[in-house]
């Protein structure tokens, strides 16, 4: 594991956060260690897929209700669900995964949320986005204010330092 910042943001929190990527194969940890059913005489599972039609997608900013520690947790409130009472009831979707309970990742790994769980009117004024790979403060500019000379104004409304962004890193876009 690596821990690539100390000075992340989270939309609704005002300090810094650690910011961390793995980098373990977990399915090969989790069969050479014989977890989650892989042990002996069991047979592997099979999950079949899911149809599902999510409703949302990468970088909306949205607000919820409840959110879950992973994507796989069952829906709902204790006793029977695994909902947590976040701190914080908004973010912006970094990923999602498909044909799990809880497809939706918030900002980069704070919780799972599900449509069930994304309240209507979800519309933030700033628009969101989400780093690619090869992108440039200047591309980015360009594409989503149509003046690449305005890289200067996303450096402002997201405090950057300097011009160093990262795949995956959610951006604030005004007006």
């Amino acid at each position: 594991m690596l821990q690539y910042t100390s000075v992340a943001r989270l939309n609704g929190y005002g300090g810094n956060l650690d910011a961390n990527i793995a980098y373990n194969d977990f399915m090969t940890l989790i069969k050479e260690n014989r977890l989650n059913g892989y042990g002996d005489g069991a047979q592997e599972p099979v999950q079949a897929p899911t149809p599902q039609t999510l409703k949302h997608h990468v970088g909306e900013y949205v607000y919820f209700g409840s959110c879950y520690a992973s994507s796989t947790a069952k829906v709902g409130w204790q006793p029977n669900g695994e909902a947590l009472v976040p701190d914080i009831k908004e973010g912006t979707i970094t990923a999602i995964y498909e044909g799990t309970n809880n497809p939706y990742l918030i900002n980069e790994g704070m919780c799972f949320v599900n449509d069930g769980d994304i309240r209507e009117g979800t519309s933030n004024p700033d628009r969101q986005y989400v780093v690619q790979g090869g992108d440039t403060l200047w591309d980015i500019a360009a594409q989503q204010l149509g003046d690449p000379t305005r890289y200067k104004d996303i450096m402002s409304w997201n405090s950057l330092s300097n011009d160093v962004i990262y795949p995956g890193q959610v951006l604030v876009i005004k007006g």
